[in-house]
């Protein structure tokens, strides 16, 4: 029962991973077609298209078993693209879908608070004007130093007061401006990082760390990564539906699975050829057909009696053995030689039993007596 039931279980197995690879290649197909149209008509054609052309890549390989060299050979280049087709259709969802979950991780990571706020004064001037007004007055009071106090010495000293102050406001305000500079540069670097940040959360993990392992772009990778998958998924498909056509194999018997090839081949020949003779008769007897033909009479050797007499005895007893025996066709066979009238020699021929061949003996000698008369002389046949 085992035997005959592991096809079945695999045959099964088959139709549902076909079935599971076909209805997932669909949604995808779906999806991906209908995102390439705006219009309701423009989306259904694109689903019909790549339905149609998914359908034609999982089930040809199918459809064509067993068919002729030549439909193959027409079969194979629609074959490969269909199966280009459905790849690009799915490698297109994989991508779209791999970008969409990204934009959520980003937008994820973009709501976090992690810029600082940074506010410039309103009239706030660069350093490079600070620093002008600074060498102006640094000027004016050299020039006033350089001069002689001769008659208004007050009026000098206050303007000397003045500069000094003017060049204390500069230096103050060029302070503040490099503060608002270093505020600046920390604010565009938390803006680089965050950006930064966005950008790595966009990108799969697993593909950035295979990316950053074989050395290759992240888009290269997310690319090679969905066309496997789509390729992997009308793969099983293919296979699976080519398996489900594939003929069941024809379950073992009974017999098979008690006596296995090995056990036959380990009987010897003496032994073997007995056992298939006596089957035969057997068959033939409960087949309740002739029993004597040139083409289904198997020689025994006289070592296999022995294996004969159990089955021949199970498969007809005596009493049915001499009912289903022509003794036309037995006293033809004595007659050619094939065959002699003793009791081992009917056994043999027939292989039935000793008490069925005593039977048939005794009926042969009272229906064709000619057969028990003795032979004559080698003289007498001469002088005839």
């Amino acid at each position: 029962m085992q035997s005959a039931f592991t096809p079945m279980s695999g045959r099964f197995v088959s139709i549902c991973l076909g079935i599971a690879a076909t209805l997932t290649s669909l949604f995808i197909t779906v999806i991906a077609s209908e995102e390439r149209g705006t219009t309701w008509p423009e989306k259904a054609v694109w689903v019909a298209t790549g339905v149609v052309i998914l359908l034609a890549a999982h089930l040809l390989p199918a459809l064509t078993k067993g068919a002729r060299g030549a439909v193959k050979v027409l079969v194979l280049p629609i074959w490969i693209g269909a199966i280009l087709a459905t790849t690009y259709t799915h490698a297109t969802f994989f991508l779209n879908a791999q970008g969409r979950v990204g934009e959520q991780r980003a937008s994820a990571v973009a709501a976090v608070p992690t810029v600082p706020v940074f506010t410039a004064a309103p009239s706030a001037r660069n350093r490079t004007q600070i620093a002008a007004d600074v060498a102006t007055t640094v000027r004016n009071m050299a020039l006033l130093d350089a001069r002689r106090c001769d008659a208004d010495c007050a009026s000098v000293a206050a303007r000397r007061k003045a500069l000094s102050a003017r060049l204390d406001a500069l230096r103050i305000e060029d302070a503040e401006a490099v503060r608002n500079e270093k505020a600046a540069d920390a604010h565009a670097a938390a803006v680089d990082r965050r950006q930064k940040a966005q950008d790595d959360a966009r990108v799969d993990p697993f593909v950035a760390g295979v990316a950053s392992f074989v050395r290759l772009g992240s888009d290269q990778v997310s690319l090679l990564m969905a066309i496997v998958l789509g390729l992997l998924v009308d793969a099983i498909a293919v296979v699976s539906w080519a398996s489900v056509m594939q003929p069941p194999s024809k379950p073992k018997s009974y017999s098979e699975v008690e006596n296995p090839p090995e056990a036959i081949a380990a009987v010897p020949l003496s032994q073997t050829s007995g056992v298939f003779a006596a089957s035969a008769a057997a068959g033939r007897v409960a087949a309740n057909e002739p029993a004597l033909h040139k083409e289904l009479v198997v020689p025994i050797e006289p070592q296999a009696e022995l294996a004969i007499e159990p089955l021949a005895e199970a498969a007809a007893p005596a009493e049915e053995g001499e009912a289903f025996v022509n003794l036309a066709d037995l006293a033809a066979a004595i007659r050619a030689g094939r065959a002699k009238t003793t009791l081992t020699s009917i056994r043999a021929y027939l292989g039935c039993a000793d008490s069925a061949a005593m039977a048939l003996r005794r009926r042969l000698a009272e229906d064709h007596p000619d057969l028990f008369r003795p032979l004559p002389a080698l003289n007498d046949l001469r002088a005839s």
